[in-house]
C-alpha cells in the first residue's frame, strides 16, 4: 500500500472518531420553537403541564417536554380545535402569575367554568408524558418487549373475572 492511501479500517475509525466529535454539539441543540403557540402561551402551557404531572422522584412535564408534543400536534388541528385551546389557554393567562394554579384547580370541578379545557388539557398532557422516553421508561420502567419463561397473571386476586 502506497503511503500516501490509508486503508479500510482506519477510514472508518476516521469517521467514527469524526461522527463521536458531533454528538456533543447535537445534544446541546436549543430547543425547538414553538410550531402553534405564541412564546408566552408556551411558557404557560409547560408551566400548566407541570402542575398535572409535577417533578418528583421522576422528572416532571416539562423535563419530558410535554408541551412540545402538545404545540405539535395542536398545529396540525383543526382550527376549531385549535381556537377552542387557544381560549381556554388565554381563561388561565389571564389570571395573574401566581393565581394560574388555583384557577386551574377550579377548572378541574365538573360544572366550573373552563372545565372541558382543563379535562382537554389533562388528557393531552398525560398522553404526551407517558409516551415520552421519561414517562414511559423512568415512570413506568417498561422495559422494552421481553420474552418471559412464564405468566403468573395479575397478582391482584380481585381483577381475575372469576369471582362468583
Amino acid at each position: 500500500m502506497d503511503s500516501g492511501e490509508i486503508d479500510r479500517r482506519e477510514a472508518v475509525k476516521v469517521i467514527a472518531a469524526g461522527t463521536a466529535a458531533l454528538v456533543p454539539l447535537a445534544a446541546a441543540a436549543p430547543p425547538p420553537a414553538p410550531k402553534f403557540f405564541n412564546a408566552d402561551e408556551f411558557e404557560t402551557l409547560a408551566t400548566l403541564a407541570e402542575m398535572i404531572i409535577p417533578e418528583t422522584d421522576t422528572p416532571g412535564a416539562r423535563a419530558a417536554r410535554v408541551h412540545e408534543h402538545i404545540d405539535l400536534v395542536l398545529s396540525e388541528e383543526t382550527p376549531e380545535v385549535q381556537k377552542q385551546f387557544r381560549a381556554g389557554l388565554a381563561r388561565v393567562r389571564a389570571e395573574p402569575a401566581a393565581r394560574r394554579g388555583e384557577a386551574l384547580s377550579q377548572m378541574s370541578v365538573p360544572g366550573n367554568a373552563g372545565h372541558e379545557f382543563f379535562l382537554e388539557l389533562r388528557r393531552r398532557t398525560v398522553f404526551a408524558y407517558y409516551t415520552s422516553e421519561i414517562g414511559l421508561h423512568q415512570e413506568l420502567n417498561y422495559r422494552g418487549h421481553q420474552v418471559l419463561d412464564r405468566w403468573s397473571g395479575c397478582p391482584h386476586p380481585d381483577h381475575h373475572g372469576d369471582e362468583a
